[in-house]
This record gives structure tokens, sequence and C-alpha cells, in this order.
């Protein structure tokens, strides 16, 4: 917002240090009051993930999706090359998925995963189109970037908090069953 434009692209980082602080220090004090592992701890915790095995796998399936699809962005410009390796990749997961976890697990991550999929992202088109100016968008809004960077987001971010209180307030006692349905 203003900040970028009166004072350049750096100068938001600098301004982030701060607050960092405030999570960077008391992790760094060990205010969470971590126990440290000695040799033999790590190694029973690592044997303990070794031993899960479906789920090392899962992990390194979705980091091989994870590249390859970043690979698929950074090497070609086709939209179409790009969709069909995302295509490839949730349902090479969906499989695996299925395949490699509990049943009822499985059913309720393949919905998860097809509502996800199907869900459209607006959030680029939204900017130009709060953005534009008269010329290029005569029935537009014609917000400024500054007010749409700042504002809206704070605005946004108020309502999600009212939207969790509400939640724990008057919802967090029902079953998943009665909040899918």
């Amino acid at each position: 917002g203003p900040v970028i434009n009166h004072y350049g692209p750096k100068v938001p980082y600098l301004l982030a240090v701060l607050p960092l602080s405030f999570i960077v220090v008391p992790i760094a004090r060990n205010y969470l009051e971590e126990k440290v592992q000695n040799d033999n701890e790590v190694a029973q915790t690592r044997r303990r993930i070794k031993e899960q095995k479906e789920a090392t796998w899962l992990c390194g399936m979705m980091f091989a999706g994870t590249v390859f699809l970043i690979y698929l962005g950074i090497h070609f410009q086709s939209s179409r090359v790009n969709a069909a390796g995302a295509f490839a990749v949730a349902l090479v997961l969906l499989v695996a998925f299925s395949v490699l976890l509990r049943p009822t697990i499985a059913k309720v991550n393949a919905f998860f995963l097809i509502q996800t999929s199907f869900g459209f992202s607006i959030g680029g088109a939204s900017f130009y189109f709060y953005t534009d100016t008269p010329a290029q968008y005569p029935e537009g809004p014609h917000f400024s970037t500054e007010f749409y960077t700042s504002v809206l987001g704070v605005a946004g971010s108020i309502c999600s908090l009212l939207g969790i209180m509400t939640y724990q307030r008057y919802a967090s006692t029902w079953s998943y069953r009665s909040l899918l349905m």
C-alpha cells in the first residue's frame, strides 16, 4: 500500500522485523517449554516415524507431486499442460490415499480433494476488477491499490475473526456430519 509507494518495496520487510521478534524471541528462549531430546529419544522418534510407512509414502508422493507441478509451471506456459499435470497429480494422490488409508479416512480425503479441485480462485481477477480505472472499465468500483490491499484485507480479516468467534460460541459442539450436510 502506501508504504511501498512512498518508501519502496524493501521497507515492509523491515517493518515486519518487529512483529517477527515477538515470535522468534520466545521460541529462542524456549518459552514453549520443549524438552531437549537426547540421542536415544531422537532415535526412538525416528523409529516411530519409520514404522508409519503409509504416511511416509504419502508425504513423499505429495512432495513429488508438488515438485512436478512446480516444474511444469516454470517450464511450460501452456495452461493445458499445467491443467493436465494437476489432474494427473490429483488422480495419483487420490488413488494412493484410497489404497493406503482406512476407507473412512480415504472417503473424507477424497471428498475434500474433489471439493477443493472444483473451487475457483478469482483473487487475481478481483484485483483488476476493483482497481481498474474508469477508462479501463467504466462500471467498476475504481478503488485505489492502497485501499484494496490494506482496508479490504483488514476488513476481511476482521470478518474471519468474527466468523471464528461465532463458530466457537454457537457451533463448536455440532458434529461434522451436521456441519457438512
